[in-house]
């Protein structure tokens, strides 16, 4: 059967595909047939960026579960550590009371002390019970979880190594992909100069803090209380003079700022970038965030160096 449209003729053969065409178009509700959408998103044929997606998903995820499993470790660490110490006072505390009191009964009133002791020594010796029953399958669990993670994050980081070396891509497309990691780099810098600023505004606290106590101390006439605070004081000035969690905030803030003016300055086609095409714009973004990021290494590794070593390699 032939089927007259105009001047063109359709035959059985053509209308029935058309047909079957029209009802995949509309199934799919969006005009795409669905077995093109499952070919492009799904199974081995993916393009080469799909799968370097598909890796780095993979490996943001397992790095992800490595901090958690870190975590987990640290508190098992943790409880180890105040189960050894319960331990210890519930071992060493219930003779030590039993001695003293019988070394000095009728002569040293220890009634505060044993008012005190006692609870102490019994707490302990209830908490490390119940830490000893919970430490035992969430420590195991929490360094084999930390062991299987890193063994599979390093597998992933090789199996996407592989990968990417076995493809080609031009070098538009890598400086594209490039482009898109800079934000999350931004977001790493922004986040470590906050936590040094952190940091350092916790010892300058103790410090200020620990001035004022000192005075105060002294003019009451406290000296334990003033070497403690004045011991305090000085770790506190130590730590912030060595590790300079200032200037390395300072230098953090400062190059996500840098990095950012020239997102949006290739964004909007202005300063250096004014007048390129997009490919030399790209090209010249590169090679400026690079530059920004060479020197922020090199900051840090200035302040990894001792003063004196520097002062000393200058004469």
């Amino acid at each position: 059967m032939q089927i007259r449209q105009g001047d063109a003729e359709i035959t059985d053969k053509q209308a029935a595909g058309r047909l079957e065409l029209i009802g995949a178009w509309q199934g799919a509700g969006r005009g795409r047939v669905s077995r093109v959408v499952s070919r492009d998103t799904t199974g081995p044929e993916k393009g080469p960026i799909e799968q370097q997606l598909e890796f780095q998903r993979r490996i943001l995820t397992l790095e992800s579960e490595l901090r958690g499993a870190k975590l987990q470790n640290a508190i098992a660490s943790a409880m180890a550590t105040l189960l050894f110490l319960t331990y210890a006072i519930a071992i060493i505390g219930i003779p030590a009371i039993g001695i003293a009191t019988y070394a000095t009964y009728g002569r040293v009133d220890l009634g505060m002390f044993n008012r005190i002791g006692i609870p102490v020594t019994v707490v302990c010796v209830i908490a490390s019970f119940v830490l000893k029953e919970s430490l035992v399958e969430f420590s195991d669990f929490a360094r084999v979880d930390v062991a299987e993670r890193r063994l599979e994050l390093s597998l992933a980081k090789e199996r996407r190594r592989l990968y990417a070396a076995s493809i080609e891509l031009d070098i538009v497309t890598q400086r594209h992909i490039y482009k898109e990691t800079i934000p999350s780099t931004v977001e790493d810098f922004r986040r470590g100069s906050a936590q040094y600023r952190r940091i350092h505004n916790g010892f300058q606290s103790v410090i200020i803090l620990g001035s004022f106590a000192m005075t105060a101390l002294s003019a009451m006439a406290n000296d334990w209380a003033s070497v403690g605070v004045s011991f305090s004081v000085g770790v506190a000035s130590g730590f912030a003079g060595y590790f300079k969690f200032k200037e390395r905030g300072f230098y953090l803030q400062q190059s996500a700022d840098a990095i950012e003016q020239e997102v949006d300055a290739a964004s909007l086609n202005i300063g250096p970038y004014k007048g390129k095409s997009k490919d030399e714009a790209l090209g010249l973004f590169t090679e400026r965030v690079e530059a920004l990021k060479v020197e922020q290494r090199k900051r840090e590794q200035q302040l990894d160096q001792p003063s004196d070593r520097s002062e000393g390699g200058g004469v």
